[in-house]
């Protein structure tokens, strides 16, 4: 595993001390930032305590790292004890690039990672939003809140709460999407080849646009959708919430 850092070592402007008089908290942030090779790189993991992660495609040579790193309490001191545990790790081993984030006291550290767009992840964050923007490939995502941005390929993805977004879908994609206490509102493209599945809770309902299908199955939270081949899988369940699918 990668050696973490402190995060309060690695600023890149001065902490700042923003007084929120409406809640009584007091924040302290720094940022940082870091680069990469992107070439021969074909995976990224990521294993974030607290905080953000947003994963975008880009065309960059490098990989580019830009962080947040905060700490948030009902006094100056006590917040930046929180910021200054923050500790973050980026390591490089053959085709993968590990990212590390760690804090024992409350704070965090929001993410912003760059990456070539067929760049396959791993994510796991314990309190915070993963964001896949733009990317294709292969995804595992566990956080509390999931949002895509006109992503494709084999996506397994599980909220703690939301999922929303644009699916950029093709033949063969596979997506697996649960939402333990949360809603569920994609965006999928028109007109192709679908094998849909819904799960929700049948209090809050599911809602899909016609995206084209040949044969609709319903019941009180449960759909079943189909046309063509079905060569586009999927599964979402949304125990708790509402499921809403329209095309884009």
């Amino acid at each position: 595993m990668p050696t973490l850092r402190p995060a309060v070592l690695r600023r890149s402007l001065p902490a700042l001390l923003c007084g929120l008089a409406a809640s009584g908290c007091t924040v302290v942030e720094s940022h940082f930032s870091e680069q990469l090779p992107a070439q021969g790189v074909r995976r990224i993991t990521a294993t974030v305590d607290k905080g953000d992660l947003h994963l975008v495609g880009s065309a960059a040579p490098a990989i580019q790292v830009d962080g947040r790193a905060w700490g948030r309490a009902s006094d100056e001191e006590r917040a930046a004890a929180r910021h200054d545990a923050n500790h973050w790790a980026l390591e490089s081993t053959g085709s993968t690039v590990a990212l590390v984030a760690a804090n024992d006291l409350g704070g965090g550290i929001d993410f912003t990672v760059a990456v070539p767009p067929a760049t396959d992840s791993a994510l796991s964050l314990a309190g915070g939003t993963a964001t896949l923007d733009h990317l294709r490939g292969v995804h595992s995502v566990h956080a509390d809140r999931v949002r895509l941005v006109e992503v494709g390929g084999q996506l397994v993805l599980h909220s703690g709460g939301d999922v929303d977004g644009s699916l950029a879908l093709a033949p063969g994609d596979t997506v697996e999407i649960v939402a333990d206490w949360g809603d569920v509102s994609l965006e999928l493209p028109w007109g192709l080849a679908y094998d849909l599945q819904i799960w929700a809770d049948p209090d809050a309902g599911v809602v899909v646009e016609d995206l084209g299908f040949q044969a609709v199955v319903t019941e009180p939270g449960y759909l079943a959708a189909r046309s063509g081949p079905g060569s586009v899988r999927i599964d979402i369940v949304a125990p708790e919430g509402r499921v809403e699918v329209v095309s884009w």
